[in-house]
């Protein structure tokens, strides 16, 4: 009897999580490609699980637009400059991993990619040849 409890609600919890992610992909589905590609890839690794959510709960591009403007500003170290220099060191951060570490995949999704992305460029490196 308890083996039968402990299996429904192992179940239950289990198709909840399945119903929480259908959902989020459904939403996700409903953006055009230059929206599904800013949020998962071009934000990936900076953006909030709650802005996701709010991002993908906006109704039209309009609404979107005012979010990614909304999205970068607050990310702003000085907003009273039109240049935002985080959004800027952002992108040339994925391009820089893009340009050295792809191996199979885009360099922004490999690890050495994402480390680079999120933390910058290290201090200090080091190298090991092959073979040696």
């Amino acid at each position: 009897m308890m083996f039968r409890k402990c299996l429904t609600v192992l179940l239950v919890v289990l198709l909840s999580g399945i119903c929480v992610v259908s959902v989020a992909q459904r939403r996700e589905a409903g953006l055009s490609r230059y929206y599904r590609d800013w949020l998962n890839n071009d934000v990936s690794y900076i953006i909030s699980e709650e802005e996701r959510r709010f991002f993908n709960d906006l109704r039209n591009d309009e609404e979107r637009e005012s979010f990614i403007q909304q999205f970068w500003d607050r990310r702003n170290p000085d907003p009273r400059s039109p240049y935002n220099e985080f959004k800027e060191e952002h992108y040339r951060r994925i391009a820089y991993a893009n340009q050295h570490f792809t191996s199979g995949v885009p360099g922004w999704r490999t690890d050495r990619g994402r480390n680079y992305i999120t933390w910058g460029q290290p201090h200090d490196r080091e190298t090991h040849e092959t073979g040696g």
